[in-house]
């Protein structure tokens, strides 16, 4: 049998223990929820990126399709136009062979696909979309380039395009 003194010792530190112990499990709960929230969060941004990079997709369909696409004068216009609505700010379009098409954007665009250049992120056009994503002091930066399908599903270039987060 413990004397009451004792029992108040052992009491103590089983409440001592059992807070470390619950401190603990609650910070390895509190960051698998961050990692986890973080991820879908870059996830749908990555989506949304893609979503408003299917506008300049059915502009370069339009293209293709016309009658007489040989210049892209037209395709750059419109594009130059459409670009002011999104927050995408440089965009280049390859023919399936990953000839060069087009490419639009203002000097701040051109600023922010260079630094895509510059850190070795330079993206070969393939059958899935592939992202990466700059940091820079004050804004985050995603390069997003994708497969371009016409209404058959047949592959009808690349669009490749620099995505303003902040």
């Amino acid at each position: 049998m413990l004397f009451p003194a004792m029992k108040k010792e052992v009491h103590l530190k089983f409440i001592k223990r059992m807070g470390v112990a619950c401190l603990l499990a609650g910070l390895l709960c509190l960051g698998v929820a961050f990692f986890v929230e973080y991820r879908n969060v870059e996830q749908s941004v990555v989506d949304d990126a893609v979503r408003e990079g299917k506008i300049y997709s059915s502009l370069y369909i339009g293209y293709i399709e016309a009658e007489g696409a040989a210049d892209s004068a037209e395709l750059e216009q419109s594009l130059v136009s459409a670009l002011n609505l999104t927050p995408y700010l440089h965009l280049e379009f390859f023919s399936p062979d990953r000839k060069l098409i087009t490419r639009v954007g203002d000097k701040e665009g051109t600023a922010a696909n260079q630094l895509f250049i510059n850190e070795g992120l330079v993206m070969i056009p393939s059958a899935g979309r592939l992202v990466n994503k700059v940091i820079t002091s004050k804004r985050v930066l995603l390069k997003v380039t994708l497969p371009v399908m016409d209404g058959e599903q047949v592959l009808a270039g690349y669009m490749s395009g620099v995505y303003q987060l902040t």
